[in-house]
């Protein structure tokens, strides 16, 4: 792509709300991602992505040329045995923001179920999600390519 290609395709992309993850790839496959629109260059034909936690020191930076496609991760299938990123979010959604709030249970693809029991007791941030684990006082953290099902729970499995 040239600069005002890329410049055109992922300006969009950034700016969407939610923020969806963006896969950047080249000739050979995915070259990168970008996790936060806040931390993206674009500067003289080259992509740069910051680190999240040390300023600006680049993850990646990759010419404009080398950028074949940028693909949202609700675009993407998910991986194998799991619901893809526009499944989960779908699910996740309508069952956090559902009035009443019934339980619902998360199940990840190494085989761990997390019960959700309320409201908020799961954030999710782009590629990731964070749950609340009541029993043990820690959290859970997750990636949202690694979930299998969503499901409601029945008022006898929540306990």
């Amino acid at each position: 792509m040239t600069e005002t290609e890329l410049r055109d395709r992922l300006e969009p992309l950034l700016n969407r709300h939610p923020f969806v993850p963006i896969r950047v790839d080249g000739d050979a496959g995915p070259i990168t991602i970008i996790s936060n629109p806040y931390r993206v260059d674009l500067f003289e034909g080259t992509l740069t992505i910051h680190h999240k936690d040390e300023g600006r020191r680049p993850v990646a930076v990759v010419k404009a040329e080398q950028v074949k496609k940028l693909v949202p991760f609700d675009e993407l299938p998910g991986e194998p045995g799991c619901l893809s990123y526009r499944e989960f979010h779908e699910l996740y959604r309508s069952l956090s923001r559902a009035t009443p709030f019934r339980s619902f249970e998360v199940e990840l693809i190494d085989g761990r179920r997390l019960a959700v029991e309320k409201q908020g007791a799961i954030r999710v941030n782009g590629r990731f999600a964070v749950a609340d684990r009541d029993t043990d006082g820690k959290s859970v953290l997750f990636p949202v390519a690694g979930v299998v099902s969503v499901s409601v729970l029945q008022p006898a499995e929540v306990a």
